[in-house]
């Protein structure tokens, strides 16, 4: 077995944090940040596909997205809780006009 070294751990908890994110905002049906997250996601794999950096391919690139999303997550809550909440932004009706 190989051993894993202390950069390969940071990015794995990064990753792991974003995936987890995600799955709890699409719980919560947030879906603002869940898109935010899964645009992150879909960047990092075209950067994978074209290569923009050597040696990344899609799921390097689609794990760095997920990875900076969870990175600043974790650093989001430094000192604070959030509690993911539904997004009303989709679903309030314009007010009606006071006369």
């Amino acid at each position: 077995m190989t051993t894993i070294d202390p950069m390969q751990f940071v990015v794995l908890g990064a990753v792991i944090a974003g995936v987890t994110e995600l799955i709890s905002r699409l719980r919560a049906k947030d879906y603002w940040v869940a898109a935010t997250i899964a645009t992150a996601a879909v960047i990092g794999a075209v950067f994978g596909a074209n290569h923009y950096y050597p040696e990344l391919d899609v799921a390097g690139g689609i794990a760095i997205g997920f990875g900076t999303s969870g990175a600043l997550s974790a650093l989001g809550i430094v000192g604070k809780r959030s509690t993911p909440s539904k997004s009303d932004v989709l679903n309030k009706t314009p007010a009606a006009p006071q006369e």
